[in-house]
């Protein structure tokens, strides 16, 4: 076991989460949680979140925190009847097993949500890019074999499946900064030279989004047009698409405001939050395991919030992950 592991076994044993939440400013902070897939498929790359460690984070949130939209938290930061923390479960992307079993179990705990929705995902069924990508690498990962993955000229040696996830992460990282159209080529050649079919994620459907919406539960926001990763855009016109035109589409398909945008994979820079407050967007989702102030974002006509990823994990985790405990800990120890 690793010492950071040991160390979380540790501050969990001695209730440090449920001290961190019991001296939180009520109402003051907002932890927004980031969410995605709900299912029960194994995935070495990207494990979703198991229906049942999902159950058990609601039972948690909605013990301790007022679960609520985006479009709650002013008039929750001034009601002095509220007396919880307040806490955003936000969901991005639009993968269909939210239909199965996420709304489900909201429905059953009666809590609200946010789902941050990619257009061409609804319109088209496209498969984000991300998942093609990943599955290259769970392909490698079964064969367990030395091969090379090249990337913008440059090879990376995968030996053994010890240094295979380390190789993800640089060549992940690498593909975050090239260009959408040779990003994907570079992607198909590795389907090919793999023997990979593409995948065919099943997405939402509009009227999944509208049979959302009719429930009252849950919030929908924009997750751009096709999930490119917006730092790599140069062109000012595609760029503009992305973060307007999304948000036009969506309104008139669903009949309903948009005010959030969930940047893809949380890459943001001042001229993206400046397009995002010119196009009316009320809240800005980014990254980064932390939480925010009210007071900090309360007078910014758009309204920038970090959000806590959510990992599957074991239910004795969750304090852990809602309180932050485990983000603090990481970024200690990534500074060392």
């Amino acid at each position: 076991m690793s010492i950071k592991n040991i160390l979380f076994k540790t501050l969990s044993w001695l209730q440090i989460p449920a001290w961190i939440r019991n001296n939180k400013p009520k109402q003051q902070i907002i932890t927004v949680l980031s969410l995605h897939r709900i299912n029960a498929e194994k995935d070495p790359v990207w494990q979703s979140v198991s229906p049942q460690n999902f159950k058990n984070l609601l039972r948690y949130v909605s013990q301790h925190y007022q679960v609520c939209h985006f479009r709650d938290i002013a008039g929750l930061i001034n009601d002095k009847n509220n007396k919880r923390p307040l806490l955003v479960l936000s969901f991005d992307d639009g993968y269909a097993d939210f239909m199965e079993f996420a709304l489900p179990l909201l429905q059953k705990y009666q809590l609200k949500a946010n789902h941050n929705l990619v257009y061409n995902c609804l319109e088209y069924q496209q498969t984000i890019w991300t998942q093609h990508f990943n599955q290259i690498f769970n392909h490698l990962y079964q064969q367990k074999t030395q091969t090379t993955v090249e990337w913008n000229g440059k090879n990376y040696l995968l030996a053994d499946d010890k240094n295979w996830y380390g190789i993800y992460q640089q060549v992940f990282a690498a593909a975050m900064q090239t260009a959408a159209n040779q990003r994907n080529e570079q992607i198909d050649l590795l389907l090919k030279r793999f023997n990979l079919a593409p995948l065919r994620e099943k997405m939402m459907t509009w009227q999944d989004a509208k049979d959302c919406l009719h429930t009252g539960l849950v919030e929908i926001g924009s997750h751009t047009i096709s999930h490119d990763i917006l730092p790599s855009i140069s062109n000012q016109e595609q760029l503009e698409t992305e973060i307007y035109q999304s948000k036009q589409l969506i309104e008139e398909k669903l009949g309903e405001e948009i005010s959030v945008f969930a940047l893809p994979n949380g890459q943001n820079s001042p001229q993206i939050t400046q397009m995002a407050e010119a196009a009316a967007y009320q809240f800005l989702l980014e990254t980064g395991d932390r939480n925010e102030k009210w007071e900090n974002i309360a007078n910014q006509q758009l309204k920038i919030l970090p959000r806590i990823n959510v990992e599957n994990e074991a239910e004795s985790q969750i304090p852990l992950r809602v309180e932050n405990v485990r983000g603090k800990i990481r970024s200690f120890f990534d500074k060392k």
